[in-house]
């Protein structure tokens, strides 16, 4: 049978890694996520691509929530900055350099850069699952072949 199917160690892999897939698509928990992700990253240029277009999700959801976090803390650093009447920036800035003003919002960034966050980061956890749940879906399911042989004495 282990001439079939390989050495140990190889058999283990393949089964953890595809433990790993079903957690994540089943469970839909953060840290599976993440390991399948990893998985998925580290063996297929499709994978690779899913996997960094995620981390941008998460990136933008996070820095979105980073935003009401800050402007509740430091009211004024959040806001469109200007530098010489000219568009310089938007969001949360600390430090600014010579000649640049800030014309903040009012509070009413807060619950919509949270909501935006939000949303931002429940959409890529859904669309994760569901790349992911179509990667395990064209994954060919595990064969097991063993071959017999009858020796007559």
């Amino acid at each position: 049978m282990l001439a079939e199917l390989g050495p140990p160690l190889r058999v283990a892999q393949a089964y953890s890694q595809e433990m790993t897939l079903d957690e994540a698509v089943t469970t839909g928990r953060f840290v599976p996520m993440t390991r399948a992700l990893w998985h998925a990253a580290t063996t297929s240029v499709f994978g690779f691509l899913w996997a960094m277009l995620v981390f941008v999700g998460w990136t933008i959801g996070i820095s979105f929530l980073v935003v009401a976090v800050v402007k509740v803390i430091f009211p004024n650093n959040v806001a469109v900055f200007t530098l010489n009447g000219a568009f310089y920036s938007v969001g949360a800035e600390f430090g600014l350099p010579p000649g640049v003003e800030a014309h903040p919002f009012g509070y009413w960034v807060v619950p919509v850069a949270i909501a935006v966050g939000l949303a931002i980061l429940i959409a890529t956890q859904r669309a994760s699952r569901r790349i992911l749940g179509w990667m395990r879906s064209r994954r060919p399911p595990a064969r097991l072949r063993v071959k017999v042989e009858v020796v007559e004495p």
